[in-house]
């Protein structure tokens, strides 16, 4: 099914176009500049004038590509250029729009290191902890001390001023690298090498960060990829930065999937390193704690039956008010699945039926449509699996307008192709287009995607940066303006993220950038009617979990994680938090986000296709139930 592309009618202008409507008719010669670039033919007239001679344009040419070699070689020399590759988020940018990116200096000096003995000599500072035996835990006498007497860990969000509080420079213990990491509350495990834990029950564990000295740091900011990992359930653990060295971390399995799970630890980033805008040198990758254990369910509750859920499994379908809560603390479940399924020659994960039902509470609906081999996401709720029809009953007529990263194409995609029944190929990052249902083509849905990732629509790397674009901001404002004759949208998914983590040279400025693109936002939101009911939904889709080679990247996931609760904390004020509903991208991507089987490193929901990076095809299924999420977001059933 090919989509009908229409234009969305504008003002005459001289610049460039975003969905039809033309940018930069007006402002600095540099905005004009950008609309001539972005002209067929626009950035050869910018560089000679249209008028050079032959000659002149091949000089150009040979310095363009001297240019282009040097900054090659430079970066292959630092072993960086095949991850640069990978990682698709953050590809080169063309030297046309060079300009456009300055050399930021780090956001934090590792090297300022003149001061270390003075802390490591400080009595103030704890002492060290016991050297850990085999396996750096200790006994259930240290897990009363350390987690019955200690208070509750608040696992709520981290605010802003706490991230720029802790990147302070002069704060204590600033400076100290982490040398080593010992997990206390965790039972010894027994001789067959198993740790066992009841079901049903919140487990806190305690991380606590040490330097070469074995003095225990008393500044956080250690970024751990932590993986609890089972047959039938895959989760990330929440864990909470406590500030001085310390993370308390909590531990639940259900108990309808008792069983053995993996749970791994690893230290990525020490110290707020993921934050530099070139943190590859600075990643870790260290194996903390890799353990095998048993959750099981008690004597007391003999007559359990694991295939009942018990009230304390109950989660109830997701609400609108459901989705004001953030961050999400979810898991992926399946009860069933076929475990010699193969991708077709299709790239299709076809594994079951695709009516094979949910088993609730953990989803309802067909969990077979999701080509996941069973798996869904939950979350402090579950989601509705749509079906076809559902589907259209949700959007038909509507207009949903997406702003953000590459990640929605994809998801748009998906949503038509695997909820609508369509059958579209590769969408380009910015489109506006009606899709008609297969069945009644007089039933439609009209999409318009709008990239985030730099104002000339073929480079990358600015984010929330090309709001500052005067043009820019006219064209969204424009799109969404009752003047302009348009159909505004029915709801409005925002997301910014990865292209925010190579552009912003600090924290303290993308928190400043954070705040005026949602004020910018809720502002043209505003504008659309004056009857508050009449407005467009708006969901936020917070960015997901870098994943494989994209792990030590510039946009990786401490990074992400950090930019999404600063973003997330400024929508949440400039909407009002009963007018934006948040989808967590990045809680519901983690469990998935160690390889490339499941994303190329920047993206989920890449097209099924047996040829792909992955030997075999890759698995979409992550962005598929995404998909059905933001149905969730858009049309509570």
């Amino acid at each position: 099914m090919a989509p009908h592309c229409h234009r969305l009618s504008s003002p005459p202008s001289d610049g460039f176009s975003i969905l039809g409507l033309t940018l930069g008719s007006s402002g600095s010669p540099r905005a004009r500049e950008k609309a001539l670039l972005a002209r067929p033919g626009g950035a050869w007239k910018a560089l000679h004038g249209g008028n050079k001679c032959f000659f002149n344009q091949i000089i150009v040419l040979l310095v363009v590509f001297a240019i282009l070699t040097t900054v090659l070689v430079i970066l292959n020399s630092f072993g960086t250029l095949l991850a640069w590759q990978q990682c698709i988020s953050t590809r080169l940018t063309d030297t046309l729009s060079r300009d456009e990116i300055q050399a930021f200096p780090d956001i934090l000096d590792l090297h300022k290191l003149e001061i270390y003995d003075n802390y490591a000599r400080d009595s103030t500072v704890p002492a060290p902890a016991p050297a850990p035996a085999a396996l750096p835990t200790v006994s259930r006498s240290s897990r009363q001390k350390l987690g019955k007497e200690t208070p509750a860990i608040d696992f709520s969000a981290l605010k802003e001023s706490w991230f720029l509080n802790q990147l302070n420079a002069t704060k204590r213990c600033k400076q100290v690298p982490t040398a080593d990491v010992y997990v206390f509350g965790l039972d010894r495990p027994s001789a067959e090498g198993v740790v066992r834990l009841p079901v049903d029950e919140d487990h806190e564990i305690f991380l606590v960060s040490y330097d070469q000295n074995a003095v225990r740091r008393c500044s956080g900011g250690d970024y751990f990829e932590i993986d609890l990992d089972g047959a039938e359930w895959k989760s990330r653990p929440p864990i909470k930065d406590m500030g001085d060295g310390g993370y308390g971390l909590k531990l639940r399995v259900d108990g309808r999937f008792a069983g053995t799970y993996s749970f791994k630890v690893v230290l990525l980033f020490g110290g707020f390193s993921g934050l530099y805008r070139a943190p590859q040198k600075f990643a870790v990758f260290k194996l903390i704690l890799n353990v095998t254990m048993e959750f099981f369910v008690p004597e007391a509750d003999a007559t359990f039956q694991l295939g009942e859920a018990t009230a304390r499994d109950s989660l109830p379908l997701c609400s609108p008010a459901d989705l004001e809560t953030y961050p999400w603390q979810g898991r992926w479940t399946r009860n069933r699945a076929n475990e010699s399924c193969a991708a077709d020659r299709h790239g299709r994960w076809r594994c079951l039926d695709p009516e094979e039902p949910c088993e609730e509470p953990y989803c309802q609906g067909p969990v077979g449509s999701l080509e996941s081999n069973g798996w869904a996401y939950s979350a402090h709720c579950h989601f509705r699996i749509f079906t076809r029809d559902e589907s259209w009953r949700c959007l038909g007529g509507k207009h949903i307008l997406f702003w953000g990263d590459s990640n929605h194409p994809d998801t748009s995609r998906n949503v038509v192709n695997f909820l609508l029944g369509g059958n579209s190929s590769n969408l380009p990052r910015i489109y506006d287009a009606n899709f008609s249902n297969p069945q009644d083509r007089e039933q439609q849905v009209r999409f318009s995607v709008v990239f985030n990732g730099h104002v000339v629509m073929k480079f990358n790397n600015m984010g929330l940066s090309v709001l500052g674009n005067e043009s820019y901001r006219d064209a969204i404002r424009w799109m969404l303006s009752p003047e302009s004759g348009n159909h505004i949208p029915d709801a409005i998914i925002l997301n910014s993220g990865i292209h925010d983590g190579i552009w912003w040279k600090d924290l303290r400025e993308y928190a400043r950038a954070a705040r005026d693109a949602s004020q910018f936002w809720a502002s043209v939101w505003r504008n659309t009617s004056d009857d508050a009911s009449r407005r467009p939904k708006v969901v936020y889709r917070t960015t997901i979990a870098p994943a494989g080679l994209s792990r030590n990247m510039p946009a990786n996931p401490q990074k992400m994680e950090v930019l999404n609760a600063i973003i997330v904390e400024n929508m949440v004020a400039a909407f009002g938090r009963h007018n934006l509903r948040i989808v967590d991208a990045f809680d519901m991507t983690f469990p998935f986000h160690y390889d490339n089987f499941y994303s190329d490193g920047g993206h989920y929901g890449r097209i099924p296709n047996p040829n792909s990076w992955w030997p075999g095809g890759h698995m979409y299924f992550v962005d598929v139930m995404l998909a059905h999420i933001l149905l969730n977001a858009i049309c509570p059933l």
